[in-house]
């Protein structure tokens, strides 16, 4: 396991003023959600016109399918700016959906047939074409059922002030910008590595509705009882949604993207954007008179690119992300690891965006070296077996030197760890410790884990899965919810 040195950290950052600079950063989170009826099925209404355009609302968007939201805010210089953002643009959105609800999963509630979920419609403009386009490439290759599926994207970036600083006591001979890509690419690795413990903490998707058990079965290749299959997950599952029966790596298992160096990774990312594929070449180029994907690669652009951190630039004058990242440099990071908590009304607690940005700050200071490809492929499996198992507790992951470990005691051993950065940077925080203590906690009290508190709220809730979504969302639709918190 890497360890934090913390002589070195005390060295690197030896007065007030240098601690600072690891506190700013810009912040910036997207909430997936689905408009559903008050029995919890989706929404057949449109897109509702007061949200505006979808091509050029900043805030509210759809993802896949039409009733589908994305509430999208800027980057602020603190969590609490971002979360109070969010909760202004969601309840604008409660406003204006009417006898609507806002699903709290992340699993979807209750589907129609496959040929019945709408994808979303975009105005007749380039833009708009390529989008549903895209969108029904995702339908034919993977199911709609599985793009159901909603999530937290969590935006970070380091602030110019620290990475400029880091530049200078480093004496590095590259610019400042392959510095910066450096270190963005040095969390990177170290998030891949370790990215198993946000969903262990996390994950908060451990059952499906019926609904999904097609796209399940399907997964199970049909092999399996899938009647057996789900009475483990009950049991033992973090995250389906992070699992192979979600948005899982597949592509990223089948053809690795190198996080080492920027030219490897464009190059890598270049290969996916540019390789056919034969099976989705099977498939067609045309439907009923329709296009029905972009084209027969094995992504049809960077979107489909499921990779559970994505380095990322803003984007200007219609380029895509890589142009942007090759021609200005690595922007800010995107997380695309967490459950939609389901117990938060705004589907995030501020103390998980401030724990996540203490492990960015872990993943940035302890030893790094490079991620070979049996290292990614084994990040892969204790990603997969976290989500599936995690609240196993004899469940063990495989550390770098191929040696087991009991996911609990190498979930300690982080833990400890991230205690002493948040020991160090209390001083001027004063609440990172607190945090940490409250994640220690879940690793020792299986309880208050929230995949298991769902599981536990289930089992002791008189009617269904789909029920239970539905009563939560009403509560926290009302605000009376004891889960809802308000902005402070």
């Amino acid at each position: 396991m890497t360890c934090l040195n913390e002589h070195q950290l005390i060295k690197q950052f030896p007065d007030r003023r240098s601690k600072q600079l690891l506190l700013k950063g810009l912040w910036g989170i997207e909430r997936e959600t689905q408009r559903t009826t008050e029995i919890g099925y989706i929404s057949e209404l449109p897109h509702p016109i007061s949200f505006g355009n979808k091509l050029t609302n900043k805030q509210i968007t759809v993802d896949f399918s039409e009733n589908q939201l994305e509430f999208v805010t800027a980057p602020h210089p603190s969590p609490e700016l971002a979360l109070r953002e969010l909760a202004e643009i969601q309840a604008y959105a409660e406003t204006e959906i009417g006898d609507e609800l806002l699903w709290p999963f992340s699993m979807p509630p209750r589907l129609p047939d496959e040929e019945d979920i709408p994808i979303a419609v975009f105005p007749e403009t380039d833009e708009g074409i390529q989008k549903e386009i895209y969108r029904r490439g995702l339908a034919l290759r993977y199911g709609k059922r599985l793009q159901m599926i909603s999530g937290i994207h969590y935006n970070f970036s380091f602030s110019q002030e620290l990475i400029q600083y880091l530049y200078l006591r480093s004496g590095a001979s590259s610019s400042f910008v392959t510095f910066s890509n450096n270190l963005y690419l040095r969390v990177s690795r170290q998030f891949i590595k370790h990215r198993w413990l946000l969903i262990y903490l996390f994950g908060a998707s451990p059952v499906a509705d019926s609904s999904y058990d097609s796209e399940m079965q399907k997964k199970l290749n049909y092999q399996c009882d899938l009647k057996v299959e789900k009475e483990k997950f009950n049991k033992y599952a973090t995250s389906l949604r992070a699992s192979r029966y979600g948005y899982s790596n597949e592509v990223e298992a089948c053809y690795q993207v190198s996080y080492n160096h920027l030219a490897d990774y464009q190059k890598d990312v270049k290969r996916l954007l540019a390789t056919p594929s034969a099976h989705f070449a099977k498939l067609g180029m045309m439907r009923n008179g329709k296009q029905v994907q972009l084209n027969y690669n094995i992504i049809q652009n960077e979107s489909e690119f499921y990779a559970p951190i994505r380095i990322k630039q803003k984007v200007k004058g219609g380029k895509t992300q890589l142009d942007a990242i090759m021609k200005r440099g690595i922007g800010y990071l995107e997380i695309r690891t967490l459950d939609i908590d389901p117990f938060d009304r705004y589907g995030i607690q501020r103390d998980t965006i401030h724990f996540v940005h203490l492990f960015l700050l872990y993943c940035l200071l302890i030893n790094d070296e490079q991620l070979t490809e049996k290292q990614q492929s084994l990040a892969n499996e204790n990603h997969e077996y976290i989500a599936l198992f995690g609240r196993k507790p004899t469940l063990k992951l495989t550390l770098a030197n191929n040696s087991a470990i009991l996911a609990q005691d190498w979930a300690k051993q982080i833990l400890n760890e991230m205690f002493k950065l948040a020991d160090f940077l209390d001083t001027e925080a004063g609440f990172y410790q607190s945090i940490v203590r409250g994640q220690l906690e879940k690793v020792v009290n299986y309880s208050l884990l929230p995949s298991q508190r769902i599981a536990d709220e289930l089992a002791a809730y008189p009617n269904s899965y789909l029920e239970f979504g539905i009563d939560l969302a009403k509560l926290h639709q009302t605000g009376h919810s004891g889960w809802c918190r308000e902005i402070q």
